[in-house]
């Protein structure tokens, strides 16, 4: 025997497995420091695209600060600890607090003109309480439930209070807190509401306008939009004469701008008040002379006219007030719509903090947002076959004082599918075979009692790959790759039998399988005879 040749036949047996493997689509990679990749219509979360996050929204505050004279000249304060009154009186020279209503996690106070009233609005309520000697009484009586209100205004002519929700909704209550007036303004984006003191007028601010809202003897009439052109309305106040003052923020940049009334806001004179404002939340005024404003920080700033200008009176400023932190929750984040090539296998795989009591939930679409399903963040998992890309994120919490953050988001897209039969390796090769390995190029000859090995790449989480031979035999081909990934290679061999004739052929179907999903791919023929691996035997018959 010709032992040389015997040794190279054993060789060529050894399995070469492939290292190549097609990735899957990253569709989508957003780290929030642009919102080019965010639906603004359907995104109620905060996008923060200076920290690169997504988290819930502050409630706003744009009531946060009422000017008063209850304890002399000075103001009331909305902060973690309950609304506090700041006043100078007539034994003191410099500003001190007075007294504190506790009430727990304050979000705006409206204070009434004619008596030591004051109006709290609380997480879907709003109480009420009467000064009584040493201190402010809550009337449990008259306690109104609400919701979604993001301001209140003191309503002195009817001894009662107005809310403004987010929905642009109205509600006027009188003095015993009961059957109120209700209409709806059709103000989008609503941030403030104010009544012109000695009138049942109201007026509206809202981020980019403001808005007059005359009453009748009927009611109201529909709002008149005052102020267009100027974004970043944060909060508004009306002076004794019908002046609008308000403060806007935009783009970190804040101002407080006058607007004069003339003919019955007929026509508006504007003008910048003060410049810059740092992050500005809440504007408040006494009179016709005093104004003042409180910032995120809980910095206060105090004005009052020498006669002809506006002054800062640096006595009656505070710094660092713990000014009320209250999340909005849930809300949504959500992408837009991304076109992709057909896909029915999705993964999302979130970067994300949060803590005990704080939630973010995952929904993925694959027709542009019209139908959702929900998904577990880092796992493929199957989805109707589409072309547009969704993702949606809900953050929560059950405290109000914190909130979950989501900083990144990638979103990864597959097809189920098998193709690419690709024969690598030809153990003894027939010679009608032109081709070198690996080739695509079908039929491949091979000598019976050859071998052929062969991969096929596969896409959209294939778990499973079975060869079916023509001759009856089949074959559980190998993963190169774990099968929880969406794209894999899968390899097998099969072993052309010694008895085979030349010309004979073999056809292969390859069926893959995903759960409920199966694909087939045939190739017919797969391998032609061409030979036997005997001719290349010198078999020696030894006595």
């Amino acid at each position: 025997m010709h032992t040389g040749r015997l040794t190279l036949f054993l060789l060529l047996f050894c399995f070469i497995v492939p290292s190549f493997v097609e990735a899957s689509s990253v569709i989508l990679d957003d780290d929030f420091y642009q919102s080019d990749k965010v639906s603004q219509l359907f995104t109620t979360a905060k996008v923060d695209n200076t920290k690169g996050e997504v988290r819930l929204p502050q409630q706003p505050m744009p009531n946060s600060l009422a000017l008063n004279d209850y304890f002399g000249s000075g103001y009331a304060v909305v902060t973690q600890e309950g609304v506090k009154f700041y006043g100078i009186n007539e034994n003191e020279s410099s500003l001190m607090e007075i007294t504190n209503i506790p009430v727990d996690t304050p979000l705006g106070v409206a204070l009434s003109s004619h008596q030591k009233t004051a109006f709290i609005l609380v997480d879907g309520q709003i109480k009420r309480f009467d000064f009584a000697g040493n201190g402010f009484e809550e009337n449990p009586a008259q306690v109104i439930g609400v919701n979604n209100v993001i301001s209140i205004a003191s309503f002195d002519e009817l001894n009662g209070v107005a809310s403004l929700n987010s929905e642009g909704q109205i509600e006027i209550y009188s003095s015993d807190l009961n059957n109120p007036v209700v209409f709806q303004t059709g103000i989008k984006d609503p941030v403030s509401l104010s009544v012109v003191p000695n009138t049942t007028d109201l007026v509206v601010a809202a981020k980019d306008s403001v808005f007059y809202i005359p009453s009748t003897d009927n009611g109201y009439r529909p709002p008149i939009e005052l102020v267009t052109g100027i974004n970043g309305f944060v909060s508004a106040d009306t002076d004794l004469n019908g002046n609008i003052l308000s403060v806007r923020f935009e783009s970190g940049y804040g101002e407080i701008n006058q607007f004069l009334k003339v003919q019955n806001y007929n026509h508006l004179v504007q003008s910048t008040v003060f410049s810059p404002v740092d992050q500005p939340v809440s504007i408040s005024m006494k009179g016709i002379s005093e104004f003042g404003y409180i910032t995120k920080q809980g910095d206060v700033r105090y004005f009052a006219s020498n006669g002809e200008m506006m002054m800062e009176i640096p006595g009656m400023n505070l710094d660092g007030l713990d000014l009320t932190v209250w999340y909005q929750t849930p809300r949504d984040y959500q992408s837009i719509s991304v076109p992709a090539d057909p896909f029915d296998l999705i993964k999302i795989s979130p970067q994300s903090y949060t803590e005990d009591g704080q939630d973010i939930s995952y929904q993925v679409s694959s027709d542009g947002g019209s139908t959702f399903y929900s998904i577990t963040p880092n796992q493929w998992m199957d989805i109707p076959l589409g072309t547009e890309m969704v993702v949606k994120a809900t953050l929560s919490t059950t405290n109000h004082k914190t909130t979950p953050i989501l900083s990144r988001i990638v979103v990864e897209t597959s097809k189920f599918d098998i193709q690419d039969l690709t024969v690598t390796k030809q153990f003894f090769p027939g010679g009608n075979q032109v081709d070198s390995p690996p080739t695509q190029n079908f039929p491949v000859y091979e000598m019976a009692g050859g071998q052929v090995e062969f991969t096929v790449k596969t896409s959209g989480g294939v778990q499973e790959v079975k060869a079916l031979f023509s001759d009856g035999t089949s074959l559980d081909l190998v993963p190169l790759n774990a099968l929880d990934e969406a794209d894999n290679v899968f390899y097998g061999w099969y072993a052309v039998p010694l008895e085979l004739e030349d010309g004979d052929s073999i056809n292969v179907e390859l069926i893959a399988k995903r759960v409920v999903k199966e694909k087939t791919l045939t190739q017919t023929p797969f391998i032609v005879v061409d030979g036997n691996v005997k001719s290349l035997l010198d078999i020696r018959l030894v006595e």
